[in-house]
């Protein structure tokens, strides 16, 4: 007998699921498409477990008669092409016949519902080679499958899966790839019974993207189209607030079909070169519509590769479509940008030497000679001009008195200033000195900070619960001079700052406020009520952090003028004894308490 063999069924079904069925999402992205195909227009997908368990979908399309609904989990078993030729204008999104048999055959069980236009409903239970109809009592038109424990029975392609919240982020980027669209399709989402997308029925994109990413929305440009008799395209792009460090939201369709391309990523791409920060990475939607004949979409089992017959022409109507848009608008945003810095009456950076020759005062008046230097200077500096709303200096205050002509302060390990006065050596912390100068400026200002619009918004991914967080106290952070905006899925941007607050970390900030200090948040007490202005201890938290990170570190060396600048500051407090986080700004030693550690005092 000879060693070849024709394989069971079974076992080719195992291998062509190999590449049909990567991972739950390609399930999802295979019925997904069967329900469309079958012109539905209600698309509900239901999840359990992130998938893991089960992935059910139910459409109101038009359904299936029994022998229809048994032919289509068998292998290369499809309604969508009949010969040759239709492999050469495939206009259905699933055509190979693959995707059920594939399915059925690594799933413990598959669930099927089915009716169709004068057709009795039928209801069966397949696993692997085996059916067994059930009664049904389902009287509209339209499918539901079930699948129910992907890879039960290939428990090494099981193990290679990553976590569950990782397949179900695979899962939402293929509902969402799909969902996009197909405007014309009411698409419902839910894990675990609770509702994630309601995308529902628009005639235009826009407001499918404004369902998705929220804020994107109004950082996106009108559509453009480039129109020739071989090729449409249809373009949707991003400001450059829309821009991201990482991955853009960029998404490529052809012919109604979510695609990954080389040639189009890099035409849009090139587009944007001088419009955006070269290590951003742009946003846009980009529809192209050409003859299904002058395109190959059956590379790859997963149908998310073409191949352009002429991949030049692409790449130059791509690129000019999307330099021309963003040509067009940009002027228009340059002019009332230009516009409004003008309007505005920005004031000088304070000059932190003062009774020096001439060449160190050019050296440091500029705040942006030196990274260091300007560091210290923002954080630590501030103007009587600034602090005019500090209407009085409480009694206690005034019994510091730090500030005379002869204090010649000095500084050790780099973290304490130290002046002698009176007897008395007095400590003063530097950073919780300028935490506290910072926290009563902000505090005085809230709701009249002056903001600065950052050149390149800063883009946050977080956790949805941390998200959810940040975008409930939007308002708080608007009184501070923060604008925050939602980008939709796990982004957030910051688009300004508060004017006072330069070189500050910003997502470094945004984590503190997530996982504030213990001993900010037990030591609110105190501060509730601060001179006459009351505040949350929301508001509170998002104050102290703000000042913490704004000011002076331990550890930095200062020179003996920005010493000064900090005691001239800390003397104009309304209470400048102890920082937010409730440590003590300023400590003394006595001579006689330091004669006494020398026993020269008994």
């Amino acid at each position: 007998m000879g060693k070849i063999r024709i394989l069971p069924q079974n076992l080719i079904n195992l291998i062509a699921a190999g590449e049909v069925v990567e991972r739950p999402a390609s399930a999802l992205k295979e019925l997904l498409e069967n329900s469309i195909d079958a012109n539905a227009t209600e698309i509900i997908v239901r999840l359990e477990n992130y998938g893991l368990d089960t992935i059910s979908i139910k459409d109101n399309g038009v359904g299936m008669t029994k022998e229809d609904a048994i032919m289509a989990f068998k292998q290369h078993a499809t309604s969508k092409i009949i010969s040759e030729d239709d492999l050469h204008r495939i206009v259905t999104m699933g055509f190979r016949g693959e995707a059920l048999a594939s399915i059925s055959s690594v799933a413990e069980s598959i669930e099927v519902e089915t009716k169709t236009e004068g057709s009795k409903a039928v209801k069966f239970i397949i696993r692997q080679t085996e059916i067994e109809e059930k009664p049904s009592t389902k009287t509209e038109n339209g499918t539901l499958i079930k699948i129910n424990k992907l890879f039960e029975n290939i428990p090494a392609r099981k193990k290679f899966l990553k976590t569950p919240q990782t397949e179900y982020r695979y899962i939402t980027d293929i509902f969402l790839n799909v969902a996009l669209v197909h405007t014309g399709i009411h698409f419902e989402l839910y894990n675990n019974n609770k509702l994630v997308y309601k995308l529902t029925k628009t005639d235009n994109i826009k407001n499918r993207i404004f369902e998705v990413w929220g804020g994107l929305a109004k950082n996106l440009f009108e559509e453009t189209l480039f129109d020739s008799p071989q090729l449409k395209i249809k373009g949707i792009f991003g400001k450059s607030e829309a821009a991201r460090k990482t991955s853009g939201i960029q998404y490529i369709y052809l012919n109604n079909r979510y695609i990954q391309s080389k040639v189009v990523s890099a035409a849009a791409q090139e587009g944007y070169s001088g419009f955006i920060h070269k290590d951003l990475k742009p946003s846009y939607f980009i529809f192209i519509e050409i003859n299904p004949e002058e395109v190959d979409v059956n590379i790859h089992p997963r149908k998310m590769e073409a191949k352009f017959a002429k991949s030049d022409e692409i790449f130059r109507s791509v690129l000019t479509l999307t330099k021309k848009t963003l040509e067009k608008n940009t002027k228009d945003i340059i002019n009332a940008s230009f516009s409004s810095i003008s309007s505005q009456n920005y004031s000088q950076p304070r000059t932190i030497i003062q009774n020096e020759d001439t060449n160190p005062r050019k050296r440091f008046s500029n705040s942006y000679t030196s990274k260091e230097r300007s560091k210290i200077s923002d954080a630590m500096t501030f103007t009587k001009e600034l602090l005019q709303p500090i209407k009085h200096v409480a009694d206690s205050v005034a019994e510091v008195s730090l500030m005379q002509d002869s204090l010649k302060p000095f500084q050790v390990f780099n973290t304490y200033i130290v002046v002698e006065k009176d007897n008395k050596l007095i400590f003063v912390d530097q950073h919780a000195a300028a935490e506290k100068i910072m926290f009563e400026k902000l505090v005085s200002q809230m709701g009249k900070l002056q903001k600065k619009l950052l050149l390149v918004p800063e883009i946050i991914d977080l956790p949805k619960d941390s998200k959810e967080y940040i975008l409930s106290h939007k308002e708080q952070f608007e009184d501070l001079g923060f604008s925050i905006e939602d980008m939709g899925l796990d982004s957030i941007q910051v688009l300004e700052i508060p004017e006072i607050l330069n070189k500050f970390d910003i997502k470094e900030y945004i984590e503190s406020i997530l996982q504030p200090e213990g001993n900010i948040v037990a030591n609110f007490g105190q501060f509730e009520t601060y001179n006459g202005i009351k505040l949350t201890r929301d508001i509170y938290l998002i104050i102290a952090t703000a000042a913490c990170h704004s000011s002076v570190r331990a550890g930095q060396k200062l020179s003996e003028n920005e010493m000064l600048n900090i005691l001239k500051d800390l003397n104009l407090l309304y209470n400048p004894y102890n920082c937010p986080h409730g440590r003590p700004v300023i400590w003394e030693l006595s001579r006689y308490d330091l004669e006494k550690g020398f026993k020269r005092k008994i």
